[in-house]
């Protein structure tokens, strides 16, 4: 069982590669200045589109309604620490911000499956407020 923080940056647009449970994607990022809000876009390791436009909100599994095989098995979801759960703004996501982009493991995506979820909530709200205190991409 894992929670891993996908890193995110200042950039309006950015492209990174991460490995999620042993298997590689790109992550495409872009910031709307219209809406004020970040969408992402999933891809295979070669490129070749996975899911499109996701707007990242809030306590929500962004990719829940994906229907693609190739799709992460877990879950990626936003995690605001405090009470503040609006859709984070171009610098909610940056190091010792308010919200933090997490990917849960499927073993504890099945927690939610079997009824445990709130388990899993308080750990992601518990990781949000440590991960404040994380030097990432400082240096």
């Amino acid at each position: 069982m894992t929670i891993q923080l996908i890193p995110c940056w200042s950039e309006p647009s950015y492209f990174e590669m991460v490995t999620l449970e042993g298997t590689t994607y790109g992550l495409q990022f872009d910031y709307n200045q219209r809406c004020a809000s970040w969408y992402m876009h999933v891809a295979d390791s070669a490129g070749v589109d996975i899911y499109n436009g996701v707007k990242l909100v809030t306590g929500f599994s962004l990719l829940k309604k994906c229907k693609d095989p190739r799709a992460p098995a877990g879950a990626i979801i936003v995690v605001a620490a405090g009470t503040d759960q609006t859709p984070p703004q171009q610098y909610d996501l940056l190091p010792n911000a308010r919200c933090t982009l997490q990917y849960i493991t499927s073993d504890w995506v099945q927690l939610f499956v079997t009824g445990q979820g709130q388990t899993v909530l308080d750990l992601l709200n518990a990781n949000a407020q440590a991960s404040a205190l994380s030097p990432y991409g400082q240096g």
